[in-house]
Order: C-alpha cells, then sequence, then structure tokens
C-alpha cells in the first residue's frame, strides 16, 4: 500500500511538472520537478517516506535511460568527435577527482584524502538526463551539444571506478595506482565489450523471432524492455561498467536499427509510444526522487552538532564552484 501511494504521488508530480513546465518554459523542467519533489516529501501522510535505494536506483532509472540515450545518439557525431569525448569523460573527469579531493580535504583537514577522492567522483561526472533538462532552451552549437552529450553518457564510469577505488583506500588503507588502472580498465573495456555483444546477441534474438514467424508484437516490445535491466544487472555482476555497458548495447541496437525497420509498422508504433512513455516517466522520476529525499538529508545534517549548516553550503559552493571553473578551462 506504501509503494502504490507512493507511485501515485510520483505520476501526480509528472503530470503537475508538466503543467508548470508550459506555463513557464523559462524554467529548466529538472529544478521544476526538484521543487514538487520536495513538495511531496513534505505532504503530511506517513505512506510518503521514501526510503532511497542506489542499487535499485542505478537498475531501474538510469540503466534504462542510458540505453535509450544510447540507442538515440549521433552515432555519426559520437565517432566523429570520439577524441574531445573521450578526454572529457576520462580525462577530464579523473583531473576533477584528483583537483577536487585536494580541495576537499584542504578545506576539511580532518577528512582523509581518500574520503575526500570518493566525495570528489562523486559530483564530478555530468549527468546525460540533468544536461539535456537544463540547456533544453540555450543555444549551443551543435558540435558542442555532441560532445557534452556523448561524455555526459559515458563519463560515470569514470567517477564509479574512481569512487570505488578511492572507498577501497578507505576500508583497507591500500592503494596502488597498477592495480587502481587495471581494475579502471577491466570496468571499462570489460563494460563495453560484454554490452556490445550481448546487446548484438538480443537485437539477433528479436529478428530470430521474426524469421520463426513469431512476431508478436508484445513479446519483442517486452524484449526491448528487459534488454537493459537483464545486461546491467549480468554487467554488475562481472565487475564490469553497467553504465558503459548500457551505452554499447544502445549503440548496438540503433546500429542495427536499419535491420529491424524490416518488421511491421505495428510494432516499430506500439516500440516508439512505449519507450517513449517509459522514459518520459523515468527522467521525470530522477529529480522528483532528488527533490523528495533533499529534506531527510538536510535534517540529518541539521541534526549533527558539530557541524555549521552555513560552513557545509559555503563549502559544497566553492567545491561546486572550483569543478566548473577547472571544467570550463
Amino acid at each position: 500500500m506504501d509503494s502504490l501511494v507512493l507511485f501515485i504521488l510520483m505520476v501526480a508530480g509528472v503530470l503537475l511538472s508538466a503543467i508548470v513546465s508550459k506555463y513557464i518554459p523559462q524554467i529548466p523542467l529538472a529544478l521544476i520537478q526538484i521543487m514538487i519533489g520536495l513538495l511531496l516529501a513534505i505532504v503530511p501522510i506517513e505512506q510518503t517516506t521514501i526510503h532511497f535505494e542506489p542499487e535499485l536506483f542505478m537498475i531501474g532509472i538510469i540503466a534504462p535511460l542510458v540505453f535509450y540515450e544510447g540507442q538515440n545518439i549521433s552515432r555519426k557525431e559520437l565517432w566523429k568527435l570520439r577524441g574531445s569525448i573521450l578526454l572529457l569523460a576520462f580525462g577530464l573527469v579523473l583531473l576533477l577527482v584528483v583537483a577536487g579531493g585536494f580541495l576537499i580535504h584542504w578545506l576539511i583537514p580532518n577528512l582523509p584524502l581518500p574520503v575526500s577522492f570518493a566525495l570528489s567522483a562523486i559530483v564530478s561526472p555530468t549527468d546525460t538526463v540533468a544536461l539535456k533538462s537544463i540547456v533544453k532552451n540555450i543555444k549551443l552549437p551543435d558540435n558542442i551539444m555532441a560532445v557534452l552529450e556523448g561524455e555526459s553518457l559515458i563519463n560515470d564510469a569514470a567517477g564509479l571506478v574512481s569512487f570505488k577505488v578511492a572507498l577501497g583506500v578507505v576500508l583497507t588503507g591500500y592503494f596502488s595506482v597498477k592495480e587502481a588502472s587495471f581494475e579502471f580498465l577491466i570496468a571499462a573495456f570489460g563494460g563495453i565489450i560484454f554490452g556490445g555483444i550481448v546487446g548484438f546477441l538480443f537485437v539477433k534474438l528479436r529478428l530470430q523471432l521474426r524469421k520463426m514467424r513469431l512476431e508478436q508484437t508484445k513479446l519483442l516490445v517486452l524484449i526491448q524492455l528487459i534488454t537493459p535491466f537483464t545486461i546491467f544487472i549480468a554487467a554488475e555482476r562481472l565487475e564490469f561498467s553497467g553504465v558503459l555497458a548500457m551505452v554499447a548495447a544502445g549503440v548496438v541496437h540503433g546500429v542495427e536499427h536499419d535491420h529491424l525497420q524490416a518488421t511491421t509498422t505495428k510494432i516499430q508504433m506500439v516500440s516508439n509510444n512505449v519507450w517513449g512513455t517509459v522514459v518520459y516517466f523515468l527522467n521525470s522520476l530522477v529529480f522528483l526522487l532528488l527533490g523528495a529525499t533533499l529534506p531527510s538529508v538536510v535534517a540529518k545534517i541539521w541534526s549533527k552538532e558539530n557541524f555549521l549548516v552555513e560552513e557545509l553550503l559555503g563549502l559544497a559552493l566553492i567545491i561546486s564552484l572550483f569543478l566548473m571553473a577547472v571544467r570550463f578551462i
């Protein structure tokens, strides 16, 4: 019952955000949804308490969103601008993790350096969902937008691996550049190769079902829907980057799109409508959940007697401005 009430509230939040955005288009939809999430969090109903599960969030929301973006990103632009995209997604993110880590440690000396690196790794990568929402009404050169989209699609891998390495150092007190580099390469290239191969197998499965005259709309659309969840879970179990596996699988599905054009118009229409609805809801859910969980996070910080909220807000502002300045430079 609790989950059902929460789901209904989230759907209502999505509808309300669409209405508000229609009348106030100057405000990015993401910010509107965060504010509505804040309002939902203070609704005086016991069932609205939100228990955030990071693993479920990654599998249930991020995996299908990245898979969908991978399908629809311009593969021509992705290949043409691959140098800039890779330098930003890996080089810049790793630079931000290191520079941000040292800054955080300097600002908060009591925070161990590995913990500072872990915190920096969390905030360094940009987010593809937020990017599109925020720059929707901003005119940017096409090549700049393509680079930013490509980077935001794959830079989570650099951030997540950096976070895992930093966390490992915190727990064990041991760090090796060689082992960290090896772990990074395994996670990144393993995720790309695994996602590409398994994504290709899913495409072949759908084509084979069509050849066997099992071209049932509901069956094929269902296979499309379970593809990102299956690949993401399997990649993470093998300690590969689930995010990069999603990107690779999405790109493979996009490349094979011409082969799938032979399917009936009905299947194409149903698939597009289903994915469009799912992605729209999940995109909105990201920011609604962000807004809805903020009060509980702030309350926990506020309850700590040895911290001043004003001081923490000031530190957060300094760190954010520093990371933005480095990225801009």
